[in-house]
């Protein structure tokens, strides 16, 4: 049994998926209708899995939160990053 059939699901959550369906997908809501397709190397078997409402819209929560986190560091006014570093010597 391949790895699909074992833990693709798991991986997938791990590996957000679901990022790249809201990526690809060009933040177009009215679109939703993404597949993956995916080919086992050991195997060789093919797994077509289509994208839940729930998981398109996690995806594009992660999104929009790295946008987010990219804005408040790269903006036209960044944070001020030594309140969030600690230096030492060990």
């Amino acid at each position: 049994m391949g790895f699909f059939k074992k833990a693709f699901k798991a991986a997938v959550g791990a590996a957000t998926f679901g990022m790249g369906a809201s990526l690809l997908n060009g933040g177009n809501k009215a679109n939703k209708d993404f597949v993956f397709l995916c080919v086992d190397k050991e195997t060789k078997d093919i797994g077509i899995y289509n994208v839940s409402e729930e998981f398109y819209y996690e995806g594009e929560r992660l999104v929009d939160n790295a946008v987010s986190v990219f804005n408040t560091w790269f903006s036209d006014e960044p944070k001020n990053i030594d309140q969030y570093t600690i230096t030492g010597t060990l």
